[in-house]
């Protein structure tokens, strides 16, 4: 099984059934600034567990399979539709941008 067979087979359970309770949760009801920017925090908390949880049982992560992992979860969160794009883009930014804190976190 490839790397990229590995990721998406292990991510489709999990990441929607995550996905479609959080952004349910986050878009239902109006909200402030702050619980906004708190909600954000939270979903890239989320996606970020979502990846790492993918690639736990990897041999070997390397920054070719994060990214892979991330663009993963990011298209799996795409499918719910009452994300706002912009979110998701600057959510899967933050995720690559932290590659290596979540290598050294799997590491342990």
């Amino acid at each position: 099984m490839g790397t990229k067979s590995f990721v998406k087979g292990l991510a489709a359970g999990a990441v929607i059934g995550a996905a479609v309770g959080v952004a349910t949760g986050l878009l239902n009801a109006p909200k402030s600034g702050k619980e906004l920017r708190k909600d954000f925090a939270d979903y890239a908390n989320k996606m970020r567990m979502d990846v790492e949880k993918m690639l736990k049982n990897a041999k070997k992560v390397t920054k070719e399979t994060y990214d892979t992992a991330v663009e993963e979860v990011t298209k799996l969160y795409d499918k719910v539709k009452s994300i706002d794009k912009e979110d998701l883009a600057a959510l899967k930014e933050k995720l690559l941008a932290e590659w290596e804190v979540v290598v050294k976190k799997l590491q342990k």
